[in-house]
Parts: C-alpha cells; sequence; structure tokens
C-alpha cells in the first residue's frame, strides 16, 4: 500500500428431547418457546418488503420521514428532495451491485436526509445528488466494494456521528494487492466529494485501499 493511502486509511438452540419433560410442564416451556420466536419475528413480515418501503418514498413529500423496518432489506432506494429516510433498531440495507444502496436526490424543497441505518454497501452505500443539501447522520456503512459514500450535491452535505468502515485492516494493510484492486474488487474510497460544500462531525472513515476522503474528483 503506498504511503499516501496508508496516511488516509488511519484518518480518522438446541431443542429439548420431548420425551424427557414432564407432561404437566410440557405446555408451558412450548408456549414460552413459541413466544420468544413470535417476538423475534416482529418485523419480519410484509413491512419488510422493499416495494412498500418504495411505495412509501415516492408518496413522502418534503418535511416528511419515511421509517425503515427492523429487518434486513437487499434494496436500492431512493429518497426524494426534502425527504428524511430512518432507520429503527435493527435496520440493516443491503446494497445492489451496480448502483447505489440509497440515492439522496436533493433541490430546493430541503435538506435530504438518511438517518440511523446499517447499510453494507457492495457498490456504492450513499450517493447524494442534484442542487441542494443532504444530511447523512447516524450512519454506518460497511463497504465491501466501492465507495462508501459519494458526493454530488451542490448544496451543503452535513456527515454526522457516521462510521464508514471498509476491509483494509491492521492485519492485511501491508499486502501488496492494495496497490492495484479496482472498485468493483475492493473498497476503495470512504467518501468521495465532486461538488458542494462538505462538513464532517464526530465521524470515522477507515479500511479504505486508496484513499479515506477525496475532494473535487470521482473515484
Amino acid at each position: 500500500m503506498s504511503e499516501l493511502a496508508r496516511q488516509n486509511d488511519t484518518m480518522t438452540s438446541t431443542w429439548p428431547d420431548p420425551r424427557a419433560w414432564h407432561p404437566q410442564v410440557a405446555p408451558v416451556r412450548v408456549s414460552l418457546m413459541l413466544l420468544t420466536f413470535a417476538l423475534a419475528c416482529l418485523g419480519c413480515g410484509a413491512p419488510c418488503d422493499a416495494g412498500d418501503v418504495r411505495a412509501r418514498l415516492s408518496a413522502a413529500e418534503a418535511g416528511e420521514v419515511v421509517t425503515l423496518p427492523a429487518c434486513r432489506l437487499e434494496a436500492a432506494l431512493e429518497v426524494p428532495a426534502g425527504v428524511s429516510l430512518r432507520g429503527t433498531a435493527g435496520s440493516h440495507l443491503v446494497g445492489p451491485t451496480d448502483g447505489p444502496a440509497v440515492t439522496l436526490t436533493t433541490g430546493a424543497a430541503g435538506p435530504s436526509a438518511l438517518e440511523e441505518v446499517r447499510i453494507t454497501a457492495r457498490h456504492t452505500g450513499v450517493l447524494a445528488r442534484g442542487d441542494g443539501d443532504a444530511r447523512i447522520r447516524g450512519v454506518t456503512i460497511e463497504a465491501e466494494r466501492g465507495v462508501a459514500v459519494h458526493l454530488e450535491a451542490a448544496g451543503e452535505t452535513r456527515v454526522t456521528d457516521t462510521t464508514l468502515q471498509g476491509t483494509v485492516s491492521a492485519t492485511n494493510r501491508d499486502d501488496s494487492r492494495w496497490l492495484s484492486v479496482t472498485a468493483s474488487e475492493a473498497p476503495t474510497h470512504g467518501l468521495v466529494a465532486s461538488r458542494g460544500t462538505l462538513r464532517i462531525e464526530r465521524s470515522r472513515i477507515d479500511g479504505f485501499a486508496w484513499l479515506a476522503v477525496a475532494l473535487g474528483a470521482g473515484p
């Protein structure tokens, strides 16, 4: 790995045998198991469908908040200008291999925002575009390939309390393969900003093969 890349990288149950149960006790145990299963699956049904989330985003107006369900959702989502997409405890968005997991479309309607969600990025985690402002707050992006955050919004983008994590670590950082990898093979950039104004607060960017932050150009 080059010295420049090194510097930027640091910036920042077993089921019991039913025959062993006492006949008078077994129904209670079964009920408890069923209750546990039911609680664990709250939020695992229809609300986790990507089509439902997309429909709510499409219908949302500026100033409204669309909430992600507490489940794993494999999808690419687009947030309209002025709308906020907010995760709940357990929200995990897995992006596609050919584009961003979340696109924040910005404009004059007010800031577009992404909040409190975990993202696995397999191409790009978040893309912000348009002529307005963007807000990324309390987001964790685990990048497997590509770029964690790509900013093309012309206004002000604020990145707050956010973690951008690649796969380069203390144990593999000296591997020579990082010198020649491409964005389709590994996480190369933490954040790329090609337009607008950028403000980063209380955030961590680590584990990227090329650069933690690149300003003024694409990857």
